[in-house]
């Protein structure tokens, strides 16, 4: 009876563990094909992203005005070829601050007072281009959080 016994037992675990290991080799198969779709998704998702940044940046080049988008840590995030022309930029600027990119104490005033004027939403005239010269700014901010600095000139 017991040998009767330990057979059935060892059928029974030998069952279970081809019943476990095909169960497990379909996860690992959705798991796969998910993977691939995942990738997929990915590359779709970044040649989506290439695509708006590429109108973006048309978009902003196209604008007659200069453009200066600062981040929260007033770091240039964007800036058209106005501007670039307006100051003559033959670098990129991007990632740097204020005073790295443009080294114009009028422009860096304008922004710090961005940062405390509770209106947001003012005119200022500089003479950033050339002492000469006045330049209009017009300055906002990009979010209704506030968290950066868009400049128009």
């Amino acid at each position: 009876m017991w040998p009767a016994l330990t057979i059935l037992a060892s059928a029974g675990i030998l069952a279970l563990h081809f019943w476990w290991k095909r169960r497990y080799d379909q996860v690992r198969e959705k798991l796969h094909a998910q993977a691939g779709q995942n990738a997929s998704l990915h590359e779709q998702q970044q040649v989506a992203l290439a695509q708006a940044e590429v109108q973006q940046q048309a978009l902003f080049n196209s604008m007659v005005e200069g453009v200066l988008l600062l981040d929260s840590r007033e770091r240039v995030r964007l800036v058209n070829q106005a501007l670039e022309n307006l100051f003559g930029l033959t670098d990129d600027i991007r990632g740097r601050s204020m005073m790295e990119a443009l080294r114009l104490h009028e422009l860096q005033e304008l922004v710090n007072r961005v940062r405390t004027d509770s209106n947001w939403n003012f005119q200022a005239w500089t003479s950033a281009v050339s002492r000469s010269t006045p330049l209009p700014c017009s300055i906002a901010p990009a979010d209704n959080r506030a968290p950066s600095s868009s400049f128009t000139t």
